[in-house]
């Protein structure tokens, strides 16, 4: 379910500022573009001024997390530049904003799904 949390964060003993995150998606379990996780995750997880002011830092973190984790497996890193990343999250903008709205009106509607 997309309304379920998809970030784990790791505090030190006795703070409440987070030093870690990993993002974990088991939402859309099936072969598909990366940058389709990401929009769904933006437009749900973040505020619009957020957004706005580190939308570059936010894909560039992520790609080169992509990069590093390809290169893990033995893949080619140069696979999926970081411009093709860009053009394709730019491209799938709406449908991450479409999912975020219907997660909104599942959550806000008090309905208990399962």
């Amino acid at each position: 379910m997309f309304g379920q949390p998809t970030c784990v964060f790791r505090y030190p003993e006795g703070s409440t500022d987070p030093t870690e995150c990993m993002l974990i998606d088991l939402a859309l379990t099936c072969w598909n573009n990366p940058s389709i996780d990401v929009t769904i995750l933006f437009y749900l997880s973040t505020m619009p001024s957020l957004r706005k002011t580190h939308e570059e830092e936010f894909l560039s973190f992520y790609h080169e997390e992509l990069v590093r984790n390809l290169q893990k497996l033995g893949e080619d890193p140069g696979v999926y530049t970081y411009s093709q990343f860009v053009e394709d999250f730019d491209s799938r903008r709406m449908f991450g904003l479409a999912v975020a709205f219907q997660v909104r009106i599942y959550t806000f509607s008090g309905i208990q799904y399962f």
